[in-house]
């Protein structure tokens, strides 16, 4: 008998963590199922085409995805802190599209979201960061006229402090409330809070997340696993073992990643998702005609 999947603490909103220090479920093993959640997203479900998740430094975890509709703000991403409750929703303008590759994290939980817009003859291009809802920094250049080339933001960085750095590349000059560049050219932008370096606590141990195939000896016994499982490993801080594990689903997933306090984390669009306790997503239409997103979350 498949035992019932475990559930968050209610639904509802909360902060991220300050650390890692209530990352880790006593009355759990190592590896174990914490909860699961799934979150429904309320926007006509032939416009989902792409989606992109990433995890923070202290058991937050974010997603974005595209839409085909022409309404404007619609949720487009949510964050979730390491309970499974609601930190922020992102919103981000229609007929947009965004840079997967520089979504993600910065040390100071704020989440980069590089994002370019094009309706008719009209397209911006946007760098924005975000905390629990609040917009730090957000950088923008609009263009108007058949082959609108707005400024382009590149390999944008966030430091201790919550201060937002990238290279913005321009074949004109811009000058709007967010951003003046005097001419054409390559520049080094620098804008965002000040303060006190804030360095998140971990909770002391060391994770790996790997796969193979076979039977591999970490320092509890043998673990066999196949190439298809999820092996999660935990050490102390001084290297000595704390626990292994092949955790086995079924179904597609479409991101699995380890968090900054050792927490593994899925995400799956899919009905036949199953993270170890059977299905959490309710029968339907898989991908993309599914509005309901199943998140788990494992034990460090």
């Amino acid at each position: 008998m498949v035992q019932a999947c475990p559930v968050p603490h209610p639904v509802g909103g909360g902060p991220s963590w300050a650390d890692c220090s209530a990352a880790i479920d006593p009355s759990k093993s190592g590896g174990d199922l914490t909860w699961t959640r799934v979150v429904k997203i309320q926007y006509p479900p032939s416009g989902v085409d792409q989606l992109v998740a990433t995890v923070g430094p202290t058991g937050d975890f974010a997603w974005l995805h595209t839409i085909g509709t022409a309404t404007a703000f619609i949720p487009m991403g949510v964050r979730l802190n390491g309970d499974g409750l609601m930190v922020e929703q992102i919103f981000v303008e229609a007929h947009h599209s965004y840079n997967s590759a520089n979504f993600g994290f910065g040390p100071d939980n704020s989440l980069i979201v590089p994002y370019g817009t094009s309706f008719q003859s009209t397209a911006s291009s946007h760098l924005l960061t975000s905390h629990a809802s609040n917009v730090e920094t957000h950088w923008y250049d609009l263009q108007m006229g058949i082959g609108a080339s707005p400024a382009q933001f590149s390999a944008p960085q966030v430091d201790l402090l919550g201060n937002l750095y990238a290279v913005v590349t321009t074949n004109h000059a811009v000058n709007n409330a967010s951003l003046q560049i005097p001419a054409p050219g390559s520049y080094l932008l620098r804008g965002g809070v000040s303060g006190s370096a804030i360095v998140a606590a971990d909770t002391g141990h060391r994770y790996l997340h790997t796969h193979y195939s076979g039977a591999v000896d970490f320092g509890g016994g043998a673990l066999s696993a196949t190439s298809a499982d999820e092996v999660v490993v935990s050490f102390t801080g001084d290297g000595s073992f704390r626990h292994s594990r092949a955790i086995s689903v079924i179904g597609p997933t479409e991101y699995i990643g380890m968090d900054g306090c050792g927490a593994l984390w899925m995400l799956s669009r899919w009905p036949s998702f199953d993270p170890g306790c059977g299905t959490i997503l309710p029968p339907g239409q898989p991908f993309p005609m599914s509005v309901e997103i199943g998140v788990a979350r494992f034990n460090p």
